[in-house]
């Protein structure tokens, strides 16, 4: 990784905004609130970063090249994969929090942290929640949802293949 922009950058792109869309008729504030608890949560896992990485005996270009392999995977699933169903309505303050806690959010979170520090982390999932937050404000058309998500595969692929390739190089 280099810099905060890029640690930044990787954590939008893993968070995927425009997969944690709402349904239709969710409740928007039940829908980021869930967002900000499941952001909170990465955060709090991130913040154990050296601790998980001594328990596991894992260097930071292991979890690099483990991240990038991850992010890499699910762009590839979030570029071809089948369009998701929309949510079923209710229960959004749950179902955001645990979509927030996906791997590619976990895993970047971690990386961003034993690269960048913890608080380069949190920026990113600000960022993040906020993307995804003022993007369900605006109510896109499904057809523009479904692009966006393609596309944020497609940068998820490149970062992760750029991941991979930074912790190769740092072993």
């Amino acid at each position: 990784m280099t810099g905060v922009v890029a640690a930044i950058v990787t954590i939008v792109v893993a968070w995927n905004p425009p997969a944690m869309l709402p349904a239709a008729d969710d409740n928007a504030k039940q829908r980021a609130i869930g967002l900000a608890i499941g952001a909170a949560l990465v955060a709090l896992i991130a913040a154990a970063t050296d601790p998980i990485l001594g328990l596991l005996s894992v260097s930071a270009p292991t979890l690099q090249t483990a991240a990038g392999s991850v992010i890499a995977l699910f762009g590839l699933r979030w570029l071809l994969g089948p369009s998701p169903k929309p949510a079923e309505p209710g229960g959004a303050r749950i179902a955001a929090a645990v979509a927030t806690l996906s791997p590619p959010t976990v895993i970047a979170a971690l990386t961003v942290t034993a690269e960048e520090g913890w608080i380069a982390a949190v920026i990113g999932l600000g960022v993040a929640l906020l993307v995804t937050v003022a993007t369900a404000q605006r109510r896109l058309p499904v057809r523009a949802g479904h692009l966006l998500r393609r596309a944020t595969g497609a940068a998820a692929i490149a970062i992760g293949v750029s991941l991979i390739l930074a912790g190769i190089r740092s072993v």
